[in-house]
């Protein structure tokens, strides 16, 4: 079960014991809580205010702006929040990089629900 063994050893010389034999640990995305202050809380401020939505046309301002509430008064304390909020910020930064454009390519991109397939059967038959 070690998956990144080939990584590990091939770098194994230039990394500290410790680190090559650790077990391996999971990747986790910034949430929330990440964005609280400074320049994180700058930037979350700005591409999830009215103005910056409007502007992508992604996201409904009003649902968003709740969220930005709850985010505000450390109340974004569930996973299913804080996905959401990082989502909407993903998204929104995502919409600044590429533009009007970004809609359409998330469009064409995504499979439509015949392409689906979940744990082996078509997307019909559930």
């Amino acid at each position: 079960l070690n998956e990144k063994a080939l990584l590990k050893a091939s770098v194994a010389d230039l990394l500290p014991a410790e680190i090559v034999s650790r077990p391996k640990q999971p990747y986790r995305a910034p949430d929330s809580a990440s964005f609280m202050v400074g320049d994180g809380a700058e930037l979350a401020g700005t591409m999830l205010g009215e103005e910056a939505l409007r502007d992508a046309g992604l996201f409904a301002p009003q649902r968003v702006a709740a969220l930005v509430r709850k985010w505000r008064a450390g109340k974004l304390t569930g996973a299913r929040d804080n996905m959401a909020f990082i989502g909407v910020l993903s998204t929104q930064l995502l919409a600044r990089r590429f533009g009007p454009e970004l809609e359409q390519r998330i469009t064409e991109s995504a499979l439509s629900p015949d392409e689906i397939e979940w744990r082996g059967a078509s997307a019909e038959n559930h």
